[in-house]
């Protein structure tokens, strides 16, 4: 895992914390030159270097 933010999401502000986040994890994989990254149970950052498993609380990015 490369961040964890779940202790830190603000559930009031959802809808403006989520794509900030994403952006967060984006530019922190794109920095470590991978191209795929899944969000998991909603402030939990997983590299394509990292092992994860698709499951329905998680969303998948590919960067090109």
């Amino acid at each position: 895992m490369m961040l964890n933010e779940t202790n830190d999401i603000d559930w009031d502000k959802w809808s403006a914390w989520l794509p900030d986040f994403v952006c967060r994890c984006a530019n922190l994989v794109n920095e470590k030159n991978y191209n795929v990254f899944g969000v998991h149970m909603y402030g939990m950052l997983f590299d394509s270097s990292s092992y994860f498993s698709i499951s329905s609380h998680q969303l998948l990015f590919y960067i090109h």
